[in-house]
């Protein structure tokens, strides 16, 4: 029984789903000999070779948000970026996230829920990451990204092909105090030639940097 609901939950079990299951801890610590089940936390087990830090992470706070540095690597804006965890949390949260990384940068923000998609990890599972614009945002006020980097950003975001132009400009908008989107949208029409896609060129995106 236990290895059948290992293998449907991708080598992931919860004590929730223990319970459910009539799963005893004797048969679980016999498990353990045999398929070498490790535990992440206090409610969460996995299958060794199934470790999806990011998606056990998920699990264990179900309103985090991968965003900022995190979100870049996500998104393939950037490969230059030392990989630090970063994650927004909701406002009122009070839990302590607890991770493998030595530092786990928490943002505290009240995300909308144009805000956030969902993103397949490497091992196959689904986790809550800023979306694109939010993230492109997110790192255009962030005064400690470097230039060159920024840049690529930037140019990588213009090569993508599920760019949002209503998201953008909305977000444009919130970069200068712009609540009316029309407003947002006439003043980056004065910032660069915007068409129905993307941008006409290169210099006209690193205008808004």
């Amino acid at each position: 029984m236990l290895e059948q609901l290992l293998k449907v939950n991708n080598g992931i079990l919860t004590k929730e789903q223990l319970t459910n299951q009539v799963v005893s801890y004797d048969e679980l610590d016999g498990a353990e000999q045999n398929i070498d089940i490790k535990q992440f936390n206090d409610r969460l087990y996995y299958v060794d070779g199934y470790y999806d830090h990011d998606y056990l992470l998920q699990l264990s706070h179900p309103d985090l948000v991968f965003s900022r540095d995190t979100a870049v690597k996500y998104h393939w804006l950037s490969n230059q970026l030392p990989y630090e965890l970063y994650v927004t949390l909701p406002t009122t949260y009070k839990k302590t996230v607890q991770s493998d990384y030595s530092k786990v940068n928490m943002m505290y923000e009240d995300l909308e829920s144009a805000d956030i998609e969902l993103i397949e990890t490497q091992e196959g599972n689904f986790v809550q990451v800023t979306s694109l614009e939010r993230t492109l945002y997110d790192m255009m006020q962030d005064k400690s990204c470097p230039m060159d980097i920024m840049k690529e950003i930037i140019w990588n975001y213009h090569q993508a092909p599920n760019i949002n132009k209503e998201r953008f400009i909305h977000y444009f908008g919130q970069w200068y105090h712009l609540e009316d989107s029309k407003e947002a949208q006439k003043l980056l029409q004065q910032h660069v030639s915007y068409i129905d896609t993307s941008f006409k060129s290169w210099k006209q995106v690193t205008r808004l940097v």
